[in-house]
């Protein structure tokens, strides 16, 4: 895992990526884990993260972004902040104002989808 740059949040990008990277996480486990995470196990995935050596606040957006969940992605499957890092933000956010998180949804739901009904 390297440092940040002061000028750029590509680190907080490879972070994420790491998530996915070799296995080192499953589908299963990021579902799980966004679900967790939105029922206010705010720490949960911390244990796993260390065992993967995963920075927890990238697991949490990967996560997240993995379940399309509306906090971090919008309907067009767009990310709602300009970075990752912005993400993490966002969902720091969150937590910290008691926002309450629905739960993932089983399917995202997507623009094409609702065109087509």
């Amino acid at each position: 895992m390297k440092g940040p740059d002061a000028a750029s949040t590509s680190w907080f990008d490879e972070c994420v990526a790491e998530v996915f990277a070799g296995g080192r996480t499953t589908l299963e486990e990021r579902e799980e884990i966004a679900r967790s995470w939105c029922s206010g196990r705010w720490n949960a995935h911390h244990a796993l993260a260390a065992e993967r050596g995963l920075l927890p606040a990238a697991l949490i957006v990967a996560c997240l972004v993995d379940v399309e969940h509306p906090l971090l992605v919008d309907e067009l499957g767009r990310l709602r902040a300009a970075t990752l890092l912005g993400c993490s933000v966002l969902a720091m956010q969150a937590v910290l104002a008691g926002v309450p998180l629905r739960p993932p949804a089983d399917e995202p739901v997507r623009v094409e989808a609702l065109e087509q009904a």
